[in-house]
Order: C-alpha cells, then sequence, then structure tokens
C-alpha cells in the first residue's frame, strides 16, 4: 500500500469529490436532522417490513446519514476519516465513491430482508472499509496489520450485539467491504464511470 499519514481534512478546501469528505459532512447533517426530528426514522429507517418500490428507495438514500446520539456520530466518521481516508488514497476517489454505492444497496438489501427494527447510519460503510483495510493487508502480506484490523472487525461485530447497535448492518457491511476488495482485485482493469 501507499504510504499515508492520517490527518484531518483542511476545512477552508474541502475536496467535494473526495467520498470520504462528502459522506462525513452528509451524517454529520443526517445526524442534525434526526436530533431535530427523530419522527424521521420511519421514512428513514430499513428494517423488515413492506414497503413499496419508491419509499424503500427513499430509506436507501436516508438510512446512513441518520445517526442516533453524539457517539453513534462520532465513532462512524472517525471510520470515515481515519481509514476511510487511507482506502481512498491508496484506491482512488472513484473506486472509493463506487464502495460506497455498493456497500450502500447491499447492507440495505440485508437489512430489509433480516432487520427487525427500523436501522440507521454509516456503520455498515464503516465496517466496509474496514474490511478493504484488511483485505488490503491480506494481499500485501502484513500479516501483523491483517491481525490488528481482524481483531478490529470482531470487536465492532461484538458491539453489533448490544441492544441500541445492529450487528446486521455492521456484519453486512464486513461482508460488502471483503467482497468488493476480492472482486476488484481479481478484476483490476475494471473500469468506474467518472463522477464528476
Amino acid at each position: 500500500m501507499k504510504q499515508f499519514q492520517l490527518q484531518m481534512p483542511d476545512w477552508q478546501n474541502i475536496d467535494w469529490k473526495s467520498t470520504i469528505n462528502v459522506v462525513s459532512i452528509l451524517s454529520l447533517l443526517g445526524a442534525i436532522v434526526y436530533w431535530i426530528y427523530p419522527e424521521i426514522i420511519i421514512y428513514g429507517g430499513i428494517y423488515n417490513y413492506p414497503v413499496g418500490f419508491f419509499w424503500f428507495l427513499g430509506e436507501l438514500i436516508l438510512y446512513s446519514f441518520l445517526h442516533g446520539g453524539f457517539w453513534h456520530l462520532l465513532s462512524n466518521v472517525i471510520f470515515f476519516l481515519f481509514i476511510g481516508r487511507v482506502i481512498e488514497y491508496s484506491h482512488g476517489k472513484e473506486w472509493t465513491w463506487w464502495l460506497w454505492i455498493w456497500t450502500t444497496v447491499f447492507v440495505g438489501v440485508f437489512l430489509y430482508l433480516f432487520s427487525e427494527n427500523p436501522t440507521i447510519g454509516g456503520s455498515g460503510f464503516a465496517m466496509s472499509l474496514l474490511a478493504v483495510y484488511a483485505y488490503d493487508f491480506y494481499k500485501h502480506r502484513q500479516h501483523e496489520d491483517l491481525k490488528g484490523a481482524i481483531l478490529l472487525i470482531i470487536i465492532n461485530l461484538v458491539i453489533g450485539m448490544s441492544a441500541t447497535v445492529s450487528f446486521m448492518g455492521h456484519f453486512a457491511g464486513a461482508i460488502a467491504g471483503g467482497l468488493y476488495a476480492w472482486h476488484r482485485h481479481k478484476n483490476p482493469h475494471l473500469k468506474f464511470a467518472r463522477f464528476r
């Protein structure tokens, strides 16, 4: 992997093409909306309840940006800003945009099929980033770093078993990231549509 130094974003010159910047800012705005209007979970939370196609699309757009509390938001944004930046720097912005789209849809469908309670938050994308991080260590035979990344995945899955955190969202996110990284490694010449 490329060498990369962790740093906070330059708030005066935000790169709006960066997946990590955009998702982090939208998550902050989504958290504020949820804190002001918690009933939005009715429209933005995904769970195993039959809804129409367009209603489901609305949930798919909202669920990953809404956050139920300060610590929920903070933990996800920390993953986005630190691990997400490493992934974005190593693989590129388009690669990371498609990772986010794939993860959001995969986790959303998974939650719709299996979650019994309305689920919100970007934890699925955070876990997806962590799974890609682990896969990169595996691919580059960095075994000590791989062990640390796997331990972080396990800790987050265990945290997902608590009453207020979605195990399904964490689990589906890790699967989504692992599948994406594996597929992209097997198809390195696959081209993406460019985001402008």
